[in-house]
């Protein structure tokens, strides 16, 4: 099992919002619509669609749907009890496992799977469960990240680990539910699997924002403080070189069809 697929580093990581929030963060400095509004854009929505998210996180999905107005039903799921508490905010939520939805058959136009089946142990069976909830001619979209995403905050981490004299722990590989792996996956069980990549370069002038990226990793990489600590000196560097931190977003949606 992996670190991203540890349960017990995910109740972690996942007992409240404090390191997806992080996270999400530093992606406020791109340019363009938020990657909530791209994702949600692909299903063309009507407003009336039944919509089920299984992990639903802190619900910034669940949220930009009630700001849109939508109309239909809408159902968030997460593992996590504090994930599901905070989505609760925009919808009515439960707390359940992806590998064993606890709805009927065939009941929503739109399942969103947003970058979170590389924390699931059993893919395929969670992959079974997205398609059985589906109504016919529903959608299904899933996100995830490249083997590209992030590679400038890896680097970093890298190279804090190496100075500490410590084993460096690839967060992202090709064993992990990422965007390269995802098709395998996917159009076993999908008629149709159609991707729409994304893949940008992000000036972010905040260091305290890189700072509180790299410290939400350590919740599954768990390093320890003296990683931590190198990792500060070699951000605050970069800042220095440069007067900000160049960060890669690689990111697929994949919109499927029953």
């Amino acid at each position: 099992m992996s670190a991203l697929t540890s349960r017990d580093n995910n109740d972690r990581q996942y007992a409240n919002q404090g390191n997806l929030a992080a996270r999400q963060s530093v992606w406020e400095y791109r340019t363009g619509p938020a990657i909530f509004d791209v994702a949600l854009d692909l299903a063309g929505l009507s407003g009336a669609e039944a919509v089920l998210e299984v992990g639903c996180g802190n619900g910034r999905y669940l949220q930009t749907l009630r700001d849109r107005g939508h109309r239909g039903t809408v159902l968030g799921l997460d593992y996590s009890p504090g994930m599901a508490a905070e989505a609760g905010r925009w919808a009515p939520t439960l707390v359940a496992d992806a590998q064993r939805l606890p709805v009927g058959s065939d009941l929503f136009d739109l399942v969103l799977c947003m970058h979170m089946l590389y924390h699931v142990p059993d893919v395929p069976m969670a992959v079974a469960e997205l398609s059985r909830v589906l109504r016919p001619g529903g959608t299904v979209l899933v996100a995830t990240n490249g083997l590209a995403h992030c590679r400038e905050t890896m680097d970093i981490v890298r190279r804090a680990t190496e100075q500490v004299g410590v084993e460096y722990r690839s967060l992202w590989n090709r064993e992990a539910f990422t965007a390269e792996a995802a098709p395998a996956y996917l159009t076993p069980v999908f008629s149709s699997v159609v991707a729409h990549a994304e893949l940008e370069e992000l000036l972010i002038p905040d260091v305290d924002a890189v700072l509180g990226y790299l410290a939400s990793l350590n919740s599954t990489q768990a390093y320890g403080p003296e990683v931590l600590a190198a990792v500060d000196v070699l951000v605050r560097e970069e800042f220095d070189r440069r007067g900000h931190f160049a960060l890669t977003r690689s990111m697929t949606v994949f919109a499927c069809k029953p």
